[in-house]
Order: C-alpha cells, then structure tokens, then sequence
C-alpha cells in the first residue's frame, strides 16, 4: 500500500528524481512524455527513486508477458498503469483478471467501449484497494451515472468519461443527486465564459469533491483560471483539469499561479528532453498540488485521476493526429 507523507517530502524535487531515473535507464522504446506521469504517481511514494523505477520497468516487463501485443489496450499508457501498481502493491496477473472481469460488466452494463479509458477507470477504482477486486454495486453506478449524466450532455458524453465517472462511483450519493450536482456545476462554469465542449465536461465530477459549497468551487477555478492569463498564458481547453486540481489547493490564487510558474520553471531547465508548453504546465501544475495538499485526505486520489485524464489526453490527442496525417496522405 502507498506508505504515508513525511512533513519533509518535496514532490518537486521528488518529480525530477523520478524522471531523472527513468532517463538514465530507457530505452529506445520508452515513451518520455508518459514516463513523466508515471513519474507523477510515483512521487507520492517515498522508496528510493532508482528503485521505483526499476520496480516500474519490472511490472512492465511482467505487463507484456502476460498479454498478447494485439489485445494490450493500454498501450502507451502501461507505464503510467504500472506506476499505479508499483505505489499500491498490486500484481500485474491481479489487476489483468480484474480487467477482464470489469470489462465483461461493462459490456453487460451498455457502457461505452474503450480499451485505454476501461483501464484508467480500473485504476482510479482500484486506488487503495487491498484485493484488486472491485465491488460490483461501483460498477452499477458508474452506468447509472453515466446514464444520468447522458440525460444532459448526449452528445459530449463518451467513453473517455468513465474514469471521472469511476471516482463519482466510490461516493455514496444517489445517481440522481450526483447529477443534479454535476449539472449545476457544469452551468456555473458555462455561465463564466467556459465554452460547451467534451473538455468541460469532466471538470464539474472533479469540482463535485470540492469541500467548499459548489458555487464558491467554480469562482476558485475562474479566479485561478484568470490568474494564468494575466501572468500571459495562452490558456485553452486542455488546461481545465490542471486548474480544476489546483482549486482543491490552499492559498490565494495569485501564490498558488506563482509557485506553478517557478515549477514549471525548474521543470524546463532540469528535464532533458525539454518539455513542450503544454507538458511542462500540465506537470507543474501536479507536483504544485502535491506540494501545497501534501496533508489533504483526496489529494492522492485527485492527483491520481487528473494525471489519468492527462495520460488519456496525450494518447487521444496523438491518435487524432496520427489519422489526420494519413488522412492527408491520401
């Protein structure tokens, strides 16, 4: 299981270590870019770097073994799972059966197919867990929320919903009241200027665990949001689960912009290759939440989902440009 914060832990500097490890020992194979997030999970465990890696690569290795390459769905984002593994103490061979079990659920449930989003959700479900075994009564409110959700949002709900969904599911409110929140949530922000889009979408299941009232969540997040682009950032979409996280955060909006700023800072000076704009906020943005939560009881499981939305959105994002290339080509 994760072993507990020590009051001296630095997720900065935890981070780099981390990602420094991976480095030393990659190969050709190794996928940089979602490395680092793997390298996000494992900075909130406080095994020796070299370590954490070497115990990644291994569940990797054992990943592979034991799934033929055409019915590995997760594929880039094994690393990432195996970190999720590694910091829990869960088998390959436990979480594999969990998988197909909850997938088979999934399919006798009506719930959209995506082998990658089916895995992250498994993993935000399975964060803590101590059988890698997942109640079923979770998997029947995932397809009642998502039920519920689709009755508002019929077209921008989609399968790469379910691992919010998945978090939504471990609470004990109604179906019912879970969505009226959500959507009361969803229409704050909308009347903030937050444009309608698959990308706003999950932000309220995030803000839904905010410990202030709902409406004092969604000026967090605009307050937060307006902080960015006065310090010049191009802020778009693909931003908003970064803030939604840092809205859980302690401080006032203008110190908490500041130190993500100075992280990210150190971020693209100590990390070869460079981080892109994107990359290196989206991984500022975690370990400034990490750092300012250390002690919050969500914090572990918060930064767990938003690094899985971020993980999904790297993979999606290059799947979209890989068929608009060959699209092209034609």
């Amino acid at each position: 299981m994760t072993q507990p914060a020590s009051p001296d832990r630095r997720p900065l500097e935890r981070f780099l270590a981390l990602a420094q490890a991976f480095k030393v020992e990659s190969a050709w194979s190794d996928d940089t870019e979602l490395q680092r997030w793997a390298a996000i999970v494992l900075s909130q465990s406080e095994r020796a770097p070299g370590e954490l890696v070497r115990a990644t690569r291994t569940v990797i290795s054992d990943w592979r073994a034991q799934v033929r390459w055409w019915r590995d769905t997760a594929g880039s984002a094994r690393a990432f799972l195996a970190a999720t593994l590694v910091l829990d103490s869960l088998p390959v061979s436990a979480f594999l059966r969990e998988l197909e079990r909850v997938r088979d659920r999934f399919r006798a449930l009506r719930l959209p197919r995506s082998g990658l989003a089916e895995s992250l959700a498994l993993a935000v479900l399975l964060r803590g867990a101590k059988d890698a075994r997942v109640d079923d009564a979770r998997l029947q409110r995932i397809a009642e929320l998502y039920q519920r959700v689709k009755q508002d949002h019929r077209f921008l709900l989609g399968s790469g919903d379910l691992p919010t969904l998945a978090l939504l599911a471990t609470t004990d409110e109604s179906a019912n009241e879970i969505g009226r929140r959500v959507e009361e949530l969803y229409g704050d922000l909308r009347s903030r200027g937050f444009r309608a889009s698959s990308a706003l979408l999950p932000i309220p299941h995030l803000l839904f665990f905010h410990p202030t009232p709902d409406r004092r969540a969604c000026a967090r997040f605009e307050e937060l949001w307006t902080q960015f682009k006065e310090h010049g950032l191009h802020m778009h979409s693909g931003d908003y689960d970064e803030v939604a996280l840092l809205s859980f955060a302690p401080g006032g909006p203008a110190a908490v912009a500041k130190r993500v700023l100075a992280h990210r800072e150190r971020i693209r000076d100590e990390l070869r290759p460079k981080p892109g704009r994107d990359a290196s906020f989206s991984l500022a943005c975690a370990t400034t939440f990490l750092e300012l939560s250390e002690r919050a009881p969500d914090a572990a499981r918060l930064a767990h989902l938003q690094a899985a939305v971020q993980v999904r959105s790297v993979i999606v994002a290059r799947q979209a440009a890989m068929l608009a290339a060959s699209g092209g080509a034609h």
